[in-house]
């Protein structure tokens, strides 16, 4: 009986520290993750300035693996990264990293304590002016009961934004498609007084990276029977910026940013292009 006891006792203290463990992992992972269930930049930061480079690369990672990664997000652990990669001996992985935080934040610079060549690598990136832009185009007329082509199109074309998503109405009518970059048009009808857009640019994980909306009168329906075919103002998703949509031409250009270099996500200005 006392071995039988003694055995019982020594299971229960190992299933015990087995709970505690498993305890303090989901902890961890929580403390890692915002809010929304995102994993942290934040944490990911802290782990860089703790000089804990090898956590704090796996920590980014984790950030462009989210599927619920926010645009500033995926700005910053791409530029974290680009610092991280070079440290630790991948200097063709920090370039892309690198590529990729200035094409989402044409601000961005290095990480404080990043390596001299990551710094002056940041410098010509911005230099070149390699900015992604998103936007949403029409060529044929919007009158109503016909068929208008729209194109959502992304530049420059970035193999970690693979993915276009295209979601449009007009009254009744919708056309939606998910398809590769850069370039991605769906046929909708027009049946009401607006044909409206919404166009996201994707990472691998299904993160939004890039939004951008559109919005125009259509000719012949009832709110525009006089021909008035003005600008209109349209909107990114979420409310995160917007431009001006002239004539059914190119809309709208959104890229969501960080700041450069620091800790505050910021917004550049809108851009109209297509006049």
């Amino acid at each position: 009986m006392r071995s039988i006891t003694g055995g019982l006792g020594s299971r229960r203290a190992k299933l015990g520290a087995a709970a505690a463990l498993a305890l303090a992992q989901l902890l961890a992972t929580t403390a890692d993750a915002q809010p929304g269930g995102a994993p942290s930049v934040d944490a990911g930061r802290d782990a860089y300035l703790a000089a804990e480079f090898e956590d704090a690369a796996r920590r980014f990672e984790a950030v462009l693996r989210s599927p619920a990664a926010s645009g500033p997000d995926l700005a910053e652990a791409h530029r974290y990264l680009a610092a991280l990669r070079s440290m630790l001996g991948s200097p063709a992985d920090a370039q892309a990293h690198i590529a990729m935080a200035v094409a989402l934040n044409p601000d961005a610079v290095a990480p404080e304590g990043a390596p001299s060549e990551v710094e002056e690598a940041f410098a010509e990136a911005r230099a070149r002016g390699e900015r992604a832009t998103l936007s949403i185009t029409s060529a044929d007329p919007l009158e109503s009961g016909a068929r208008a082509t729209v194109t959502a199109t992304l530049r420059p074309a970035l193999p970690p934004l693979a993915t276009l998503d295209l979601d449009c109405t007009s009254g009744e009518a919708r056309a939606t498609e998910r398809g590769a970059a850069p370039s991605l048009s769906v046929t909708l009808e027009l049946r009401g007084d607006e044909a409206r857009c919404e166009a996201r640019a994707l990472t691998d994980a299904g993160a939004a990276a890039l939004a951008a909306s559109w919005e125009q009168a259509v000719l012949g329906s009832a709110d525009v029977a006089g021909g008035d075919d003005g600008p209109i103002v349209a909107g990114v998703l979420g409310g995160v910026a917007g431009a001006l949509a002239v004539a059914g031409a190119v809309v709208l250009i959104a890229v969501l940013t960080s700041g450069g270099g620091g800790d505050q996500a910021t917004l550049d200005a809108p851009t109209v292009v297509g006049w």
